[in-house]
């Protein structure tokens, strides 16, 4: 106590930080281990309290998940993000050691966190910037979903043996911010779910889904693991809830709406056979190269985006006039009004900013524009959700809407 009562007159703001302290000492006073860490690991203190003072979101991490200071203890301030192979065979060594669903549910949840801790750690010391860190949580997010779908199987199969069978013609389409790999602490995961099995086998796949919604949802002492959209499935909350390949494909290219075909711009097979891979990959083509009246095309994506705003809570930094969606939403416009095959591949709104500017659809200083748009805004939002900073983006949000106003209504694309 005495140790903590000298490191807390070194800190800023120490009436609120020891508000903090108070509320992880209520959580750990009957666990004398997590008391000798502290009192034997000045500098692990030292970082507790700095995190107190400066980031409500490592706070939060800190005093809710107290098994997190261990994380503080083995890790270097020095830190990379791990490849997507790296995490799957961490997760994996965790995971083999558990013997029952609830260890399984328990263990999940720890490795999300402690990446979150140790990504939100690298991000505030200026390690990695946020794109890279959106990257990273969208990879530890696909790496769960993996390993979810893996241990849903083996838990059906004691029933159904049949299941493990099923599990080679079933798929998880990711969409939105795991889609494009863009994903920060907050984001939801949008999933499709897609299958290539009798209709004699259609209700076991309802049950796989199900039952691997039920592991990423369900509420433990560690929270959920990620809440789950699947709106976006074919015909939204009032379709199957998993959709059989061919029925996808001719609803996408015969009965979607233009903002279902933007969505698909930033799909990608998260978990998927390499035939139902290639069918949706094939599919995104297909779908781009469909043939669009350019000022049609430009009034319904307008038109949705103003009905988004209308229908949703104001962002400052998403849904703001200028903003990231209406960023992105200019990238999709001209993606499916300019259709390249490469752009098909692209799901990143970056990516898609640098695909249009090979193509010669975006000028240079469009394109720097753009581009710098985008990278501060993730950076707003990250420092926002870590530091509740708020930082001005007037400059970034007046160069989008001249350059939307600009292409939306020309005839075509530049071209040199």
């Amino acid at each position: 106590m005495v140790l903590l009562l000298h490191k807390l007159r070194q800190v800023k703001n120490t009436d609120a930080v020891l508000l903090q302290v108070l509320h992880l000492l209520e959580k750990i006073v009957g666990r004398s281990a997590y008391l000798a860490l502290l009192t034997e690991n000045p500098t692990v203190l030292e970082e507790l309290l700095h995190w107190f003072a400066h980031s409500p979101f490592i706070t939060s991490l800190l005093v809710n998940q107290p098994f997190l200071l261990e994380v503080l203890v083995d890790q270097e301030q020095t830190w990379r993000p791990l490849s997507r192979p790296q995490l799957y065979q961490l997760l994996q060594g965790r995971l083999i050691h558990c013997s029952d669903e609830e260890s399984q549910n328990d263990v999940f949840r720890q490795f999300k966190l402690t990446c979150w801790l140790l990504a939100a750690r690298a991000e505030l010391y200026g390690q990695c910037d946020a794109l890279r860190i959106g990257r990273f949580l969208a990879d530890v997010a696909e790496v769960i979903i993996t390993e979810v779908v893996i241990k849903a199987c083996q838990q059906l199969s004691a029933r159904s043996p049949e299941i493990m069978r099923i599990k080679s013609r079933f798929a998880i389409i990711a969409y939105g911010k795991l889609g494009a790999r863009e994903m920060n602490y907050d984001s939801d995961v949008d999933l499709v779910f897609l299958h290539e099995t009798r209709p004699e086998e259609e209700g076991l796949v309802t049950r796989l889904t199900q039952k691997i919604l039920h592991m990423l949802t369900m509420r433990s002492q560690a929270g959920v693991l990620y809440s789950v959209d699947t709106r976006l499935r074919p015909s939204g909350s009032a379709g199957l809830l998993v959709s059989h390949i061919d029925a996808f494909i001719e609803y996408q290219r015969a009965h979607a709406w233009v903002w279902e075909h933007q969505a698909l711009l930033r799909a990608r097979p998260l978990f998927a056979s390499k035939k139902i891979a290639t069918m949706f990959n094939h599919l995104k083509t297909d779908v781009l190269f469909l043939p669009r009246d350019r000022v049609s095309l430009a009034k319904e994506v307008k038109n949705m985006r103003a009905k988004i705003n209308k229908y949703t809570e104001s962002d400052a930094v998403k849904h703001v006039a200028g903003g990231l969606m209406d960023l992105e939403f200019l990238a999709q416009f001209l993606v499916l009004a300019n259709p390249a095959k490469s752009l098909a591949r692209s799901t990143n709104t970056l990516a898609q900013l640098h695909g249009l500017f090979s193509q010669q659809v975006l000028t240079k200083i469009q394109f720097q524009q753009l581009s710098q748009a985008y990278r501060h805004y993730h950076q707003v939002m990250h420092q926002y959700l870590l530091q509740s900073k708020s930082i001005m983006m007037d400059e970034h949000q007046a160069h989008v809407l001249a350059i939307s106003q600009e292409l939306y209504s020309t005839k075509s694309a530049y071209k040199s």
